[in-house]
């Protein structure tokens, strides 16, 4: 008798474990009843810690997809933090923007509080996609003259750096991060 409940609190939790983890993945928000309905903006100006990664649903190379995202964004990274703690500095990790139109899938996934390294910051992971391929498309396919672009871009930055707060340090504006 003691063989079979042990087989059976086994089986139990056998079934229990996945139905967890799956709904890790789904979202990485923290489950709790005061944050449930409660939009990202509020979480946001709360400085609540929270972990939430857009999951594309469509086409066939969306799990390829999915992975390349996780891997640019270092989410696994962000979920050892979110694992072990946040410290005083918090962390939080939201897509700022993502599109679907038409065969493209572009996102910025934004991080606010501590770092994967060093201190705590903020970063953006920009990320443009081919649903049909599953292959990032790199910021010299996006325009027909991409040199004249970067120049365009890198004119825009010098013409403001004169109005920005003398704390900021203006020599790390250029060159432009154009790969990100």
């Amino acid at each position: 008798m003691k063989k079979w409940m042990m087989w059976l609190l086994i089986a139990a939790q056998m079934m229990i474990i996945p139905a967890a983890v799956a709904d890790m993945n789904r979202t990485l928000l923290p489950e709790t009843d005061e944050m449930a309905g409660v939009p990202l903006e509020e979480m946001i100006a709360e400085g609540q810690d929270f972990l939430k990664v857009p999951q594309m649903m469509l086409g066939e190379h969306a799990d390829e997809i999915n992975a390349a995202v996780r891997a640019k964004a270092q989410i696994a990274a962000f979920e050892n933090i979110m694992t072990y703690g946040t410290g005083s500095a918090g962390l939080q990790v939201f897509p700022a923007a993502y599109l679907l139109k038409g065969k493209v899938y572009s996102l910025s996934i934004s991080a606010n509080g501590k770092m994967p390294v060093g201190r705590p910051s903020q970063v953006y992971y920009p990320m443009t996609f081919d649903i049909t391929t599953g292959e990032e498309i790199p910021f010299e396919a996006l325009f027909a003259d991409p040199d004249g672009v970067m120049a365009y871009m890198e004119e825009k930055v010098e013409g403001m750096a004169d109005g920005f707060s003398t704390h900021l340090e203006n020599s790390q504006l250029l060159p432009i991060p154009f790969e990100r």
